[in-house]
């Protein structure tokens, strides 16, 4: 089951990121955007955006748990997560309380690289 949140119940504040990070060009083609997010037992939780899955493709402002991060870095001033299902989502927005130091925690723990392969880049 989906939560949705429409974007017109978003706050101003990340409804800017929001869309600052979707007219943001990234190096890798961009799944989705994800606000309000969290980590959680290796995932990301939040509420997903402009979607582009291969697989599945999820409603606008759907609460989703991503596959595993596999890797996180900083791009243009937003951080970037690269999962085991090939996926790249964008964080807008942290979940307000937790979301960001779980995401420190999360790089801390080791269990992310922080840069992605070399094999990647080419």
């Amino acid at each position: 089951m989906h939560f949705l949140m429409p974007m017109c119940e978003l706050s101003r504040r990340t409804k800017l990121r929001l869309l600052k990070a979707q007219n943001t060009h990234f190096s890798w083609r961009v799944t989705g955007y994800l606000t309000d997010v969290h980590v959680f037992a290796r995932s990301a939780i939040g509420r997903v955006f402009s979607h582009q899955g291969t697989r599945k493709v999820f409603s606008e402002g759907a609460t989703i748990r991503t596959s595993d991060v596999i890797h996180i870095y900083k791009e243009s001033g937003f951080w970037v997560l690269h999962t085991t299902s090939g996926s790249f989502y964008v964080v807008a927005t942290f979940e307000r309380k937790f979301g960001w130091c779980s995401l420190m925690q999360f790089k801390d723990s080791g269990q992310a690289k922080l840069r992605l392969p070399q094999r990647l880049l080419h």
